[in-house]
């Protein structure tokens, strides 16, 4: 390695492999930076310059800067999902009394969110902001969508009372974190599915009822206007032989109460499709007698989520 990276380098190391990458350039300049990187095992990007194989990125700049990490930086350590593209600069939590950060200002790397209220840390990771400190900033900072898929996924496994949810009365994001509560339902189980209905929402169509239960057949993804159920499709469902009997009986004991079936799968979903397919289906069929409903008495069915994963990878940037 050249003499004149070597510095910068040995920087990274004491670093414990991390760096924001404004910070290392403004110590020992850009030529160096990028020779170090072209040398060595490193990875420069525009936010953040780091070792191959190095672990809890935004940990240890957190322990750099003195922060705690919040938001959607801390949401993957939560077991929350993120749809889209996953951050490419850490979310630091820091007290608005703080003027700065410890070792000079923030970089192009750190996004730095100045808490009013007293920030909340895990108990067993003092790091890191606990679930209601990291809900409250998530829905304000990040689009709409991905605060109401976090919000349903917290909802649903019971982490978090839909009353417990901290929302600014003002500020910035103030009112879409708003909108995000209102919209988020505890009865969604899957990212996909909170995709396809959120689709439908914006394009006005409904009411839509999430986890509608129906006599003789169990629990439906989505039923809208009380007669086109929509289903959301694993890859399972095309390659268990088991999952395909399963859904073609539901099917058949749909239409025999009189509900028209949609099934959509996770590529479709993405595509953004759902609103479109639904909207000439109740074109078609919107003037036909709605199912009687009855009281239902079966055991709740949950639903399928293997395809969860392909959101967070190939899913669209929803900024």
């Amino acid at each position: 390695m050249n003499d004149d990276a070597r510095p910068a380098y040995d920087a990274l190391l004491r670093a414990g492999g991390v760096m924001e990458t404004g910070r290392l350039v403004s110590r020992y300049g850009k030529a160096a930076v990028s020779r170090m990187s072209a040398l060595a095992r490193i990875r420069t990007g525009p936010f953040l310059t780091f070792i191959e194989g190095t672990t809890d990125i935004a940990r240890r700049i957190a322990g750099q800067r003195g922060g705690v990490v919040t938001c959607l930086s801390a949401a993957e350590c939560h077991g929350i999902p993120v749809v889209g593209r996953p951050p490419r600069v850490v979310h630091l939590a820091v007290p608005h009394t703080r003027s700065r950060l410890r070792g000079g200002p923030a970089t192009d790397g750190i996004r730095v969110h100045r808490e009013f209220r007293p920030i909340g840390v895990d108990p067993a990771r003092p790091w890191l902001a606990d679930l209601p400190t990291v809900i409250g900033r998530l829905i304000t900072c990040c689009s709409e969508t991905q605060a109401i898929v976090a919000l349903d996924d917290v909802l649903r496994r019971g982490l978090i009372a839909p009353g417990e949810i901290p929302v600014p009365a003002r500020g910035p994001g103030s009112g879409r974190a708003r909108r995000a509560v209102d919209r988020a339902s505890p009865r969604a189980r899957s990212i996909m599915e909170t995709l396809a209905r959120l689709q439908l929402e914006d394009a006005g169509i409904g009411p839509i009822e999430v986890g509608a239960e129906i006599e003789g057949v169990g629990e439906v993804d989505l039923l809208v206007e009380g007669l086109i159920v929509v289903e959301i499709d694993g890859r399972q469902h095309d390659t268990d032989p088991g999952q395909v009997a399963l859904d073609r009986q539901r099917d058949f004991a749909l239409r025999r109460l009189g509900y028209i079936v949609l099934r959509f799968s996770t590529r479709q979903v993405l595509a953004r499709i759902v609103a479109t397919v639904v909207r000439e289906a109740l074109g078609r069929f919107g003037g036909l007698p709605r199912p009687l409903r009855v009281p239902f008495t079966g055991r709740r069915v949950h639903a399928w989520d293997e395809e969860e994963q392909v959101a967070r990878v190939e899913g669209p940037g929803w900024r």
